[in-house]
């Protein structure tokens, strides 16, 4: 007896001893994996080679993430009502509304992932009109008789973030709330383009239908002279009906440039946000078209990543990056701390007290050990979406440059052809003059005077028709770089910035 007094408490504090281990090597083997995030650590994305022409060097978008480009304003082009247009655009335009909502829902998204992080419980409350058999269960006392059960409390539950799951979706969520800002970006880039080529085409309109009449005006005088020199017998009526013929020609150009004035506006309104009313009737009268700005040669590399389409497409490469953490996450435990808190009881007057309180308290643990496969087939596929948005990413800068290029391209060349056509025209003028005055010396006959003055008339036509597409040049040029008179969202958002 004596010997077996002696070693239980020995046995018992062995055994307390193997219990204690076990729990502090279970401990030390959450806290190992819980330092650690799983998953590629994003680091930027490599631009593909570039010609020297444009840029002058290969960027990455890794050297510097944060940057602040500076806006580029549509001031060169010299039109405050075309400014004036843009920003009304900007409020008011239906689409611009619609991103601006999906941003709003894209950071309550934020909130909602990042918030699986944090502690919550659930209140609960409850009543009942119990009733227990009298023959299943008769080791309970009051067995059969009915009775009243009331619980009220708490079921809380915290999800330890072990290997940084809850962290890679947070970091995706970020992102595509990121990449959901430079939707909104690129849309006002897009559409401040889109106004200011309607614009454009309106008062290339106006100035065609103005040409057409000044032109009108000038058949018309001359008819009044044919007629003089008919009465005094110079020519015959053939000269009569030839400038009659032409007039007429001439005439019927006018409701296709009204019509094209017409469409022009309402596209402008269109863009605008608005209907073709009475707000917007200040865009009929006439004006002179846009002021061409100049530029320079060659444009630094970094006027790419002024584009939103392209810091899209970069901000969706890290999200599918942190997507993979999430995705290697599942072959992991998941690590929660359960508690319940309820207080019972028969009777309302005593519910609150002591001894009608419930709690149990502890961990839970939960693993897909049996879908390992699955796991992995998830985690390539993960993988496979980073490849195809690094794609993504690759063939926007190659766009973006593409685009650039061909409207450095065009404002040259239509400045070339502005040269050309404004020689062009002064020497038609020229030959007008020249042509009159020999036909009212007889030297020369109306045919060769309007014949003249048709060629001053097209190329006076394809004049502003020039000026019009080296606006336009200017126009895709700004646009191809990222212009327009947009806030650019900055990539360095935190989750707390978010929430902001």
């Amino acid at each position: 007896m004596p010997k077996f007094s002696m070693t239980e408490p020995l046995a018992k504090r062995i055994g307390a001893k193997r219990i204690g281990i076990a729990i502090t090597l279970l401990i030390a083997t959450f806290s190992t994996v819980g330092c650690q995030t799983v998953g590629p650590d994003y680091g930027g994305v490599t631009s593909p080679a570039m010609s020297q022409s444009f840029f002058q060097e290969a960027t990455r978008t890794s050297d510097n993430p944060m940057y602040q480009p500076t806006p580029i304003s549509w001031d060169s082009f010299g039109d405050m009502t075309l400014q004036g247009l843009i920003a009304r655009a900007m409020q008011d335009n239906p689409s611009v509304e619609e991103l601006s909502w999906r941003i709003n829902e894209a950071r309550n998204v934020v909130r909602i992932v990042s918030g699986q992080a944090d502690p919550f419980a659930d209140g609960i409350a409850g009543y009942e009109r119990r009733k227990r058999s009298a023959n299943a269960q008769p080791f309970v006392g009051s067995n059969g008789q009915p009775f009243n059960f009331l619980s009220v409390g708490l079921n809380s539950r915290w999800e330890i973030d072990l290997v940084g799951r809850i962290a890679r979706e947070t970091e995706a969520a970020v992102a595509d709330y990121q990449a959901t800002q430079e939707d909104l970006n690129d849309l006002r880039r897009v559409l401040a383009g889109d106004i200011a080529r309607a614009y454009v085409t309106l008062r290339l309109n106006q100035e065609l239908y103005q040409q057409n009449e000044t032109n009108l005006k000038i058949q018309q005088r001359s008819v009044d002279e044919v007629q003089g020199r008919i009465e005094a017998g110079k020519v015959g009526k053939l000269d009569l009906v030839q400038l009659q013929s032409r007039i007429g020609l001439t005439e019927s150009d006018t409701p296709v440039f009204e019509q094209a004035i017409a469409q022009s506006f309402h596209l402008l309104a269109l863009l605008v946000g608005s209907t073709p009313g009475d707000d917007l009737s200040f865009l009929l009268r006439p004006k002179s078209q846009l002021i061409i700005p100049a530029f320079a040669p060659e444009l630094p590399a970094n006027l790419i990543r002024r584009r939103p389409d392209v810091r899209r497409t970069e901000r969706e490469v890290a999200a599918a990056c942190a997507r993979i953490g999430v995705a290697e996450a599942e072959f992991y435990p998941r690590l929660n701390l359960l508690g319940t808190l309820t207080f019972d009881s028969r009777k309302l007057s005593n519910l609150l007290d002591y001894d009608s309180l419930v709690f149990a308290v502890g961990p839970g643990v939960s693993w897909n050990i049996l879908s390992l496969g699955r796991i992995e087939s998830q985690v390539n596929v993960q993988k496979a979406q980073l490849k195809q948005a690094c794609a993504r990413y690759r063939q926007s800068v190659l766009l973006a440059v593409s685009e650039v290029e061909d409207a450095l391209v065009a404002q040259d060349q239509q400045r070339r052809r502005i040269n050309l056509l404004t020689q062009t025209v002064d020497d038609a003028a020229e030959s007008v003059e020249l042509a009159i005055d020999q036909y009212k010396a007889d030297k020369a006959s109306l045919e060769r005077v309007v014949s003249n003055q048709q060629r001053l008339l097209q190329a006076s036509l394809a004049l502003a028709q020039a000026r019009a597409e080296a606006s336009i040049a200017s126009v895709n040029l700004y646009q191809a770089i990222g212009g327009g008179d947009v806030q650019l969202s900055p990539w360095q958002c935190a989750v707390s910035g978010c929430m902001q």
